[in-house]
């Protein structure tokens, strides 16, 4: 997904490193290239595991 900033879209937008930050805090590792976030979950993790990220997500996101 694409996070819209006031800034250029592309890999060297800002937003990258604080959404990292963020996400780290809360004990995830998740690395945003720039304003764009993206997950490669693998296989096989669990329903439960996917939603607690997704919940992370909504909450990083929520608080932007």
């Amino acid at each position: 997904m694409e996070i819209t900033t006031d800034q250029t879209s592309g890999y060297f937008n800002t937003i990258g490193s604080v959404l990292r930050d963020r996400f780290l805090e809360l004990g995830f590792f998740i690395r945003p290239l720039g304003n764009t976030l993206y997950l490669m979950p693998p296989y096989c993790i669990t329903d439960s595991e996917l939603e607690s990220i997704y919940q992370v997500i909504r909450k990083v996101l929520d608080s932007l």
